[in-house]
C-alpha cells in the first residue's frame, strides 16, 4: 500500500492532464460543430438516418469485481452524444482484453463490444501506469440510439488502481 500512496501524487497528475488534453479535444469538437463544420445532434435527440457523426468520449471506469477470468465495473463521462453512465465487463489476459461496455445516455444506450492491448507498462502492478489501446465496435443500441452502427478506437489508462480514465474516438452512423 505504501507504493500506492508513493505514486498516488504522479498517476494523479497524469490522470489530470490526460483529461485536461482530452477535454480539449473534445470543446474543439464543439467548436467545430457550432460553426457548422461538423455536424452533430443536440445531445438527447436521435441521429438522423443517413448521417455520420464523429463520436467521442472522455469517461473514468470504475473496478468493480473479479469472478474468475471476467472483470466487472461501471464508467461514466461527457460524450459527443451527452453524459452517460454505464457498465462493462472483459476478460482478463495480461496482454489483451476483450469487452462490452454500455453507455447509457437520457435517450437511450450504446453497447460497444471492444478489444485492446498494452502498449505500455506492466499490468497488475500497483502504482505503475499501464496504457492499453485497441478498437471498438457498436454492436447494439436502444431507444433513439437503436440501428445505430460505429467503430473506433479505446484508449485506457491503468494503475493498479480502483480508477482510471478511458477515450473512446471514432464515427456514428444510421
Amino acid at each position: 500500500m505504501k507504493t500506492i500512496k508513493l505514486f498516488a501524487p504522479v498517476i494523479s497528475a497524469l490522470q489530470r492532464q490526460q483529461n485536461n488534453i482530452t477535454r480539449r479535444l473534445f470543446a474543439m469538437g464543439l467548436a467545430l460543430a457550432g460553426a457548422g463544420l461538423l455536424a452533430l445532434p443536440a445531445a438527447g435527440q436521435a441521429l438522423p438516418n443517413d448521417h455520420t457523426i464523429s463520436f467521442e468520449a472522455d469517461a473514468t471506469w470504475f473496478f468493480g469485481f473479479v469472478e474468475q477470468n471476467h472483470s466487472f465495473g461501471t464508467c461514466s463521462g461527457d460524450s459527443t452524444l451527452g453524459s452517460f453512465t454505464g457498465t462493462w465487463t472483459e476478460q482478463i489476459s495480461a496482454a489483451i482484453r476483450e469487452g462490452t461496455v454500455t453507455l447509457d445516455f437520457r435517450h437511450g444506450s450504446l453497447t460497444i463490444a471492444y478489444q485492446y492491448k498494452v502498449e505500455k507498462g506492466t499490468p497488475f502492478t500497483p502504482g505503475n501506469l499501464t496504457f492499453w489501446t485497441g478498437t471498438w465496435v457498436v454492436s447494439g443500441g436502444t431507444g433513439s440510439l437503436e440501428g445505430v452502427t460505429g467503430e473506433g478506437i479505446i484508449g485506457v489508462v491503468g494503475c493498479g488502481c480502483p480508477s482510471g480514465p478511458f477515450l473512446l474516438s471514432g464515427t456514428l452512423s444510421r
